[in-house]
């Protein structure tokens, strides 16, 4: 027990200035490996006894929390140690109060700030505060996409160049899930930022975020389905990659601007996550209502999804899933009047699609035979009496086994 030992060489009136900055990182360490065994009332009374050892302790405490920030925390939670005012050290003071701030805080990017202002410091004047404030606050995780590019906008890019915090705000917006949409407005911050300090397994990730940012945005430049196949093929974080699926399918559902170009090239593709992506979009409630509301955006789509029976196997399961599972039902539910009105935007386009439109409608043996089964498998109604629901009796069977008829 070296505190022991200094305590009865002070008593003695020995010197033992060569001995205490040894005696002091010894303590130190151990403090932070072991506080409950170590902060017992040997070292309390040589911290009352002797304030030279418990102000080097302290600075040695304060230098090690940088790097063992969870080990200092827990050095102040699990024993009586405490700091005075005049303990100016901005590490340990974070450290220190950082339960409590925490539990105080409304949120996590305000703690932040809150144990900033505790330190003492500025963090321009010393930058590794921000590191263990982030550590204490986040337990080491990044921070959620949103929180990161709060804190990045309050501090700046330098500072977290300076403390090594950029990578992670990189995680943050690279290892976010597919429904953040804040990780696309954060990763071209990152880009932009720290371009030279990103390393290869995070870029992917981040430009497949920033190409969803920029497909939302309407700047994507040309060729954006095969970039972001290309780029779907190094490995992002899978959140990313369905982001950026999302998008590019979003894109090709719209009905503004859409270039030729790069639904081929979906096509062409095969690939098996992004047409699974563009089915999934193809069934968003906005997408089917546009195909109820819009007829020449129901032809388009039938267009579509009629096209390139040449194309791979992926491609020839999504198209016949789209038809029947997308655009029947709705077709179904149209009326007469809305039907022609689909058929006339297909004629409008010349060739044979109205007729193939026709074709397409009329029901085979198989789907008359399903729709009987379906009506006679129906639970029986009391006072039914051959009506829907609505009251108005059950239509019969037509030929395009909808409201509309043919059209």
């Amino acid at each position: 027990d070296r505190a022991g030992l200094l305590r009865i060489a002070s008593v003695l009136g020995t010197d033992t200035a060569d001995l205490v900055p040894g005696a002091a990182r010894q303590l130190a360490l151990a403090l932070l490996a072991d506080p409950e065994a170590v902060y017992g009332e040997g070292v309390r009374a040589a911290f009352a006894e002797l304030p030279a050892l418990r102000a080097l302790v302290l600075d040695q405490l304060d230098s090690l929390a940088a790097g063992q920030t969870a080990a200092a925390r827990d050095l102040f939670a699990r024993t009586g140690l405490r700091l005075t005012a005049a303990d100016a050290r901005p590490h340990l003071r974070m450290c220190a109060s950082a339960a409590g701030v925490v539990a105080a805080a409304a949120d996590r990017v305000g703690a932040l700030h809150a144990l900033l202002a505790e330190s003492g410091v500025s963090l321009y004047a010393e930058p590794l505060v921000l590191r263990t404030a982030m550590r204490l606050v986040w337990e080491g995780e990044p921070p959620a996409a949103g929180e990161a590019a709060m804190v990045l906008g309050a501090t700046g890019a330098q500072v977290h160049r300076e403390a090594g915090t950029w990578e992670l705000l990189a995680r943050a917006a690279a290892g976010a899930p597919a429904g953040d949409v804040a990780a696309a407005e954060l990763a071209p911050e990152v880009l932009s930022r720290f371009l030279e300090e990103i390393p290869a397994s995070l870029r992917p990730s981040l430009l497949m975020l920033e190409l969803a940012r920029d497909l939302r945005a309407g700047t994507a430049g040309p060729g954006w389905v095969r970039r972001a196949l290309d780029l779907g093929s190094a490995d992002p974080g899978p959140g990313a990659r369905a982001q950026a699926y999302a998008a590019v399918s979003a894109r090709l559902l719209s009905t503004e601007d859409r270039p030729e170009n790069e639904l081929r090239a979906l096509i062409e593709s095969d690939d098996v996550e992004l047409l699974a992506a563009y089915r999934l979009a193809a069934r968003e409630e906005e997408v089917t209502a546009r195909l109820r509301l819009v007829p020449a955006f129901a032809a388009d789509c039938f267009t579509t999804w009629s096209s390139q029976p040449q194309a791979g196997p992926v491609w020839q399961e999504s198209r016949t899933d789209l038809l029947e599972g997308v655009l029947r039902p709705v077709v179904r539910g149209l009326a007469p009047a809305e039907l022609s009105s689909v058929e006339d935007a297909l004629a409008r386009l010349g060739g044979r699609w109205a007729e193939d439109f026709r074709t397409w409608q009329r029901p085979t043996a198989m789907s008359r035979l399903r729709d009987r089964f379906k009506r006679r498998s129906a639970p029986s109604r009391p006072g039914a009496g051959g009506t829907s629901r609505t009251g108005a009796p059950d239509a019969p069977d037509d030929a395009g086994g909808n409201r509309g008829g043919e059209g």
